[in-house]
């Protein structure tokens, strides 16, 4: 059973005395993905374009990493997070943009035959980040594998806690997003909470083994 509400409640139980490092963090996250945003664009030609287009995905996709990671090691340890363990995490730069890539390429395949079926496999392939995230040393495909068995009857669920933090998100233009240092970690803090419950269904169904999580 896919319980949403619950896994919002638990993220804010666990978030109590722990937002120093992750609010930190997504504020870190947040200027070098404004860096890379601006870095500049125009008068590029077609390889030129490419390169730019890849070294901002490289800084997006290792920054997201790291703050994820902090989640995985809120849940696993129940301690706060200290900004070391960010920082630790960029270590990983290589696994994060393949893991970004991997996902993206697919997503796009499925979505130039409609935008739907590029939707739910995006909702299909989302946990493939956690799975990184805990175990680093899993291969890329590996992790979209079992990404897909993870959320295997729950994508409409995963699609409807997205929709559950709209009405947040609402809420942070009106403070001109600095809701926003709140409601990210929140919201991840929500989704890792979510991706565990998925993690021990899929293991008492038997879909899945811990030998499955091993590098």
């Amino acid at each position: 059973m896919f319980e949403r509400i619950n896994y919002k409640n638990q993220a804010r139980e666990q978030l109590k005395g722990k937002l120093k490092t992750p609010i930190i963090a997504f504020v870190v996250t947040m200027a070098i993905t404004a860096m890379a945003a601006g870095l500049p664009q125009e008068n590029l030609d077609g390889t030129t374009g490419l390169i730019s287009f890849l070294l901002i995905s490289f800084i997006n996709s290792v920054s997201s990493f790291a703050f994820l990671r902090i989640f995985i090691q809120i849940y696993n340890t129940k301690t706060k997070a200290e900004f070391s363990d960010f920082i630790n995490s960029f270590s990983h730069f290589v696994k994060a943009f393949l893991g970004f890539l991997w996902f993206y390429l697919w997503v796009g395949l499925w979505s130039l035959l409609f935008f739907f079926p590029g939707i739910v496999k995006a909702f299909s392939y989302s946990q493939m980040f956690f799975v990184l995230a805990e175990n680093p040393k899993i291969s890329v495909s590996k992790a979209m594998n079992i990404s897909k068995v993870l959320t295997r009857n729950h994508k409409g669920d995963l699609f409807l806690m997205s929709l559950s933090f709209l009405g947040w998100e609402f809420l942070s233009m009106l403070t001109l997003f600095i809701l926003q240092i709140w409601i990210k970690p929140y919201e991840a803090m929500s989704f890792t909470n979510a991706y565990y419950a998925l993690k021990e269904e899929a293991f008492r169904t038997g879909s899945l083994t811990p030998a499955d999580f091993e590098s």
